[in-house]
């Protein structure tokens, strides 16, 4: 993995899987009362192509430095 993506380890993926199926659990257990348990939110391959593509826009335009 790559950019964004790469900032997450195997283990960092699988600790946030771990945490996701724990706290499902748990609403499940307590009679599905309440909200459901939202995903964590997971880095994005395609965030970070946006950024790199706008950031090299930026260069062109001369708005920012290079590097």
């Amino acid at each position: 993995m790559h950019g964004d993506a790469g900032r997450w380890s195997t283990a960092d993926h699988l600790l946030a899987s771990a945490v996701e199926l724990l706290a499902g659990a748990n609403w499940q257990r307590g009679g599905g009362k309440g909200a459901k348990p939202k995903p964590l939110k997971r880095p994005d391959a395609r965030a970070e192509k946006r950024r790199r593509e706008y950031v090299a826009r930026l260069q062109r335009l001369g708005l920012i430095k290079e590097g």
